[in-house]
């Protein structure tokens, strides 16, 4: 008899997905928010609906074109309901899905008008109950991210959802960054409104030319280099979003880089804050490492009310390679013929600052120290050994002229050249070096043991 019961209700079930198909289809674009198309809409097994060649095109106003296919779409009904007339979907699969989104050159992504980002209404699966939607093995593919940009991930896997009373939705996400299998892309979401969200997101490896698909600039800004970063956003009622960023980098370097800094090595860590309605993010605690800078500290803002971000970003080091700069300064060729050492006294201070936009940056450099202590060594006999002290240091270093400027008080130095019997001792006076020049005024010193004045 119970047999005879459970071949009855497989029969009803059997019977009620074929007559409701159609329902099911339609509960499934309810549960996307979008309109569905496809080859055939079949029964498969006692819990689902099997839906062949699926595809879904949107041009929305104020937004990127979707192209969404799916060779084998799956979609899991709730097997009670059935008996009740009901199609509740409890899960849909989307295996090797294909996700194109296309942003039409020269607008925007979203056209928000006078609204802010996060006034938007919210996208569709956050107005209805509970669900679960999932991926795995999926392709997205994105044209014109910034300008004529691309980028892809393969082997994509997602599960999005929102559990039986809860308002949050929840979902994760991983892939591969332009099918390369060392760049894995890892992302979750938990989600209750426009002002309530929070995004993380890790990559694996993004080379140089990954990081400038996202920046709105004509040339490269990030030379050379890759990084490996940690992001975390999340957003308050008041308008607001706080982003959280660590970044491991190698080999970095961007465009109209100081020419004495050579490619950086070294950790990056961010808090900011940003304005959804000024558009304006704030450092609020951030700093940087590297080989090139010691341990800086970055403080600034970045302006997106433009089309392409606006800089006022400045970091205080530890260290920077004044010796080349001086370098830079005098000839360009000192440290070819010789080892240069200049050693600051504390207290002493370093700003690097990068100021206009990306089409347009300004990179400039900063040092200033109360004293130090400067030598040249010649890998010739025939060039002078120099050594000096110094009482007030100051080197500065512009990317729009492309100069060196230094300037050094020494108060007391000596230029010994034995060979050519040269001996220049207790040399004092305020150096300046520009552009391949040095001045001196006033200068005073003792050669062969007479006093001189120039």
């Amino acid at each position: 008899m119970c047999s005879g019961m459970l071949a009855a209700a497989t029969l009803f079930v059997e019977y009620r997905l074929e007559s409701v198909r159609q329902r099911v289809l339609e509960a499934a674009e309810s549960r996307l928010g979008i309109g569905l198309d496809a080859y055939s809409v079949t029964a498969a097994g006692l819990r689902g609906i099997r839906i062949d060649d699926l595809r879904i095109a949107l041009n929305p106003e104020g937004g990127p074109a979707v192209n969404i296919s799916v060779p084998n779409t799956y979609v899991y009904i709730d097997v009670i309901g059935l008996f009740y007339g009901e199609v509740n979907i409890d899960r849909i699969e989307l295996d090797h899905a294909v996700f194109r989104l296309r942003r039409p050159p020269g607008e925007t992504w979203f056209n928000t008008g006078p609204e802010t980002l996060l006034a938007q209404a919210p996208f569709p699966l956050a107005s209805v109950g509970a669900f679960r939607v999932i991926g795995r093995g999926c392709t997205l593919e994105i044209e014109n991210v910034v300008r004529d940009t691309e980028l892809s991930i393969t082997n994509l896997d997602f599960d999005v959802y929102r559990l039986s009373g809860s308002h949050r939705i929840l979902g994760s996400a991983s892939g591969h960054l332009n099918g390369r299998p060392e760049n894995l892309i890892e992302t979750s979401l938990s989600y209750a409104s426009p002002l309530d969200f929070e995004a993380k997101l890790e990559a694996g490896h993004l080379s140089s030319e990954e990081v400038n698909v996202f920046l709105p600039a004509s040339q490269r800004f990030v030379e050379t280099g890759a990084a490996r970063p940690k992001a975390r956003v999340a957003a308050y009622p008041d308008n607001s979003l706080m982003v959280w960023l660590e970044a491991d980098f190698q080999n970095l370097t961007i465009r109209d880089q100081p020419p004495f800094l050579g490619p950086a090595t070294g950790s990056l860590e961010i808090l900011a804050s940003y304005n959804t309605i000024s558009h304006l993010l704030t450092l609020n605690s951030a700093s940087a490492e590297s080989a090139q800078i010691g341990v800086g500290k970055l403080t600034g803002t970045v302006s997106f009310e433009e089309k392409t971000p606006e800089f006022d970003l400045h970091i205080q080091s530890s260290r920077l390679p004044l010796a080349e700069i001086l370098d830079l300064a005098v000839t360009g060729r000192i440290q070819n013929h010789g080892a240069l050492d200049v050693e600051l006294s504390e207290p002493y201070g370093v700003t690097l600052s990068l100021a206009g936009n990306l089409e347009a940056p300004r990179i400039s450099a900063q040092a200033n120290a109360g004293g130090g202590a400067l030598s040249y060594t010649p890998h010739d006999n025939g060039l002078p050994t120099i050594m000096a002290t110094l009482q007030d240091v100051s080197g500065a270093w512009d990317s729009h002229d492309d100069v060196a400027r230094a300037t050094l008080n020494v108060s007391g130095g000596t230029v010994v050249q034995q060979p050519l019997g040269i001996d220049v001792k207790d040399i004092s006076g305020l150096f300046h070096l520009e552009d391949r020049l040095i001045s001196v005024q006033p200068l005073n010193f003792v050669f062969q043991g007479n006093p001189m004045v120039g």
